[in-house]
């Protein structure tokens, strides 16, 4: 339907907004001439009645025009096409609708005064307004050639430039450009705000000169990557390079040039890899970015782990870097953190100009396999201080793993023998341990054992075999078994085996003992019964084996119970000799020594009374048997409480039932006389006869002596001594 009527004042000021428009916006162009040729009222009211203002084309995706502007409609007419019109030419062609719209209203022809006013309006104002933004479309483009012409031919720029090529112009996205340098995509994005606005033919003509520089960077960059891919050397940097050449690729729109160039890449990328994985001594292999991001995403890599005392992230141990890398990261010289470096900058480059990049915390299920990986590995991109911390931490551990190995290997160098230990219980302590795991520690302190083990047991097996070596055919060759019995010992570190050679050697001592026990018996038999011979039997094991301080070993205890035996043999005869030779010295005869004197309990002979008195430290000097006339007996001795006393005895009852037997009744010294119960004598004769306390000083006294300057008492006190001996009270001086 065709638009209201419009009076003439409306017309005229329509009129006169958009020819202003028009000079504000092409300027000195506005007071040109205009170009139009303008018709008579016939023809503008024929062509007026064509303007249908909602029967539109576009001359630009979001400038439509109604059809009656069209080149093929209003050339015709006005011998100009829509979009070369000034504001002069607007203004001509306004005003003579205006005048024809006056005309027709003059004759009342209605219908005539609608159309020339709807003409009026899509000239006018429609328009007018379409080239107003055609115009600043083109000035938009125009300002924006000298930066993109200024912009050096790279990777980046084709993909701005294909990014404008390909936006939709009627609603243009630049999203394929996300990511690119600010230089680029400045002038880019700032023309596509305009490609709206910018009639087809500017835009194809746009879009063709884009198209074109397109085609000259990727000739150049397709000569130069080509050449790059077939220049690459077979190292480490030519891998490099390959990726470089790959992810300038990458960086580009695809074509079927480019997709070329990167297979040639790719292969030659993994020929030059398979090779340096061959090589030897291994080096440093850059791995693709899927590989890199597979090894530093993986779900364990940033775990901690102790190695000796330092840790570092799991991803960094030899095990899961050496089949990525070729090579431990405690030997990455400088040269390959560099190279690393540079891969991980292309890997990062390459997948951050993917689609999706922005997303990479959480990239969609159908993202690309390398956004995906550095989705969780992308963590490497930023990690040169943990790498650097881990290439400190495991050159440690691996000089620490080293020179454990170093001495491992010293170890297992030593004889197995005793003279061994000391050097290594010096090497088991070696610092080395404190740079490995306990694993590793425990495995070099099983070999330390190991080894210790075999010592022990070869020092056990000569020692055992020395010890059937050992001949025992006297006496005085048992200190030559106890002898190796001691040194073979000291070469047995093991506790447990020096006890098992120990018993071995008991054993057989204790068996040469028991067999040369006879002997050693005849010997000591063989020794006097007098105090010099009974020193002799108590030193007979020294003195006739040569082995001292036998006393507490088992072996030697038969030998110790002979001399026990000997001993108390001598001491019993030393004891009756020398009681005879006293009771002979008193003149004390047979019948009278024979006299029972009460002792408190059932009797003791007179013989042994004066023996005992004089053995227990009071010697006996006197002795007087009953005269005709008196049946009483005196004793004159030197007591050892009470010095010298006579002693006078009789017979009498002493208890109902018994027989009579002597008493003491009278005691004197050199100041008085006193009588005596029988109940003191009783008790007198206990304590009186009950033995000599001696000490090591009276037995070193009486000992010292010459065997023929001793009396009947020092040879009584030698007895005593003796039998102090015997009883183990001290030992024998």
């Amino acid at each position: 339907m065709r638009g209201a009527i419009m009076d003439e004042r409306s017309i005229c000021r329509m009129l006169g907004g958009a020819i202003l428009a028009g000079m504000l916006t092409w300027g000195n162009a506005a007071v040109a001439a205009p170009q139009i040729t303008v018709p008579a009222c016939d023809v503008l009211k024929a062509w007026s009645a064509t303007v249908v203002p909602t029967d539109t084309y576009t001359v630009a995706p979001a400038l439509p025009l109604p059809k009656a502007l069209a080149d093929e409609a209003l050339l015709p007419v006005f011998g100009v096409t829509a979009l070369s019109w000034t504001g002069e030419d607007i203004k001509a062609a306004s005003g003579a609708l205006t005048a024809c719209y006056r005309e027709a209203k003059k004759a009342g022809d209605k219908p005539a005064m609608d159309a020339l006013g709807v003409a009026n309006a899509a000239v006018a104002k429609t328009l007018g307004q379409t080239l107003a933004a055609v115009a600043k479309a083109r000035q938009a483009v125009e300002s924006q050639r000298p930066a993109i012409a200024g912009l050096p031919d790279t990777a980046e720029l084709d993909r701005g430039l294909a990014a404008l090529i390909d936006a939709d112009p009627a609603k243009p996205n630049l999203q394929a450009a996300a990511g690119l340098p600010r230089e680029i995509t400045g002038p880019l994005v700032y023309i596509a705000k305009f490609l709206p606005y910018l009639p087809d033919g500017d835009r194809q003509h746009l879009m063709a000169e884009l198209s074109d520089r397109r085609a000259t960077i990727q000739a150049a960059a397709g000569q130069a990557m080509g050449q790059d891919v077939a220049a690459a050397p077979a190292t480490a940097d030519g891998v490099v390079t390959l990726m470089k050449v790959r992810q300038r690729i990458a960086a580009m729109v695809a074509s079927d040039e480019l997709t070329a160039i990167d297979g040639q890449a790719a292969t030659r990328a993994e020929e030059i890899r398979a090779g340096l994985r061959q090589a030897t001594p291994a080096g440093w292999v850059p791995p693709d970015c899927i590989e890199l991001y597979r090894w530093s995403g993986a779900a364990d890599a940033r775990q901690g782990v102790t190695l000796g005392n330092q840790s570092t992230y799991t991803a960094f141990l030899d095990e899961r870097v050496v089949p990525v890398f070729g090579i431990s990261l405690a030997v990455w010289g400088d040269e390959d953190l560099t190279r690393f470096q540079t891969l991980r900058a292309v890997c990062q480059a390459t997948w951050r100009a993917m689609p999706g990049a922005a997303t990479i915390s959480n990239p969609p299920a159908d993202a690309p396999e390398l956004l995906k990986l550095a989705a969780k590995g992308a963590w490497i991109d930023t990690a040169d201080p943990q790498i650097a911390q881990a290439r400190t931490a495991i050159k440690a551990y691996s000089a620490g793993l080293e020179a454990l190995a170093a001495v491992e290997t010293r170890i297992a160098a030593l004889p197995d023998t005793s003279d061994s230990l000391p050097q290594l219980y010096q090497l088991a302590n070696d610092p080395a341990q404190q740079s490995v795991d306990q694993a590793r520690r425990q495995s070099f302190q099983a070999a330390v054992a190991a080894k210790q083990k075999a010592i022990n047991a070869r020092a056990l097996t000569a020692a055992m075999d020395g010890l059937g070596q050992v001949q025992v055919a006297s006496l005085g060759d048992l200190a030559k078994l106890v002898n190796y019995w001691g040194t073979a010992s000291m070469t047995i570190a093991d506790p447990n085996d020096r006890q098992r050679f120990g018993q071995a050697a008991e054993q057989v001592l204790d068996e040469d003992i028991n067999r040369l026990l006879p002997d050693f018996k005849a010997k000591l038999d063989e020794m006097p019964a007098t105090l010099a011979g009974l020193g002799k039997v108590r030193t007979a094991v020294l003195d006739l084996t040569g082995v001292s301080e036998t006393e507490k070993a088992p072996p030697f205890q038969p030998m110790h119970a002979a001399i026990h035996e000997r001993s108390a043999a001598i001491i019993e005869a030393l004891h009756q000799e020398n009681c005879t030779a006293l009771l002979k010295e008193l003149d004390i005869g047979d019948s009278a020594a024979e006299q029972l004197v009460w002792d408190g309990k059932t009797g003791t002979k007179l013989g042994v009374f004066v023996c005992n008195l004089t053995e227990s430290g009071s010697p006996v000097h006197e002795y007087a048997g009953g005269g005709l006339l008196s049946g009483d007996q005196k004793l004159k001795a030197t007591l050892a409480m009470g010095g010298l006393q006579t002693l006078w005895l009789h017979k009498a009852e002493v208890a109902q039932g018994q027989e009579d037997m002597l008493v003491g009744f009278k005691m004197a010294d050199a100041n008085q006389e006193r009588p005596i119960s029988v109940e003191e004598w009783a008790m007198f004769t206990a304590m009186a006869t009950g033995g000599q306390f001696v000490t090591p000083e009276i037995c070193d006294a009486v000992m010292s002596k010459p065997e023929d300057q001793l009396t009947i008492g020092d040879k009584m006190t030698g007895v005593a001594c003796a039998q102090e001996v015997l009883n183990g009270s001290w030992g024998f001086q």
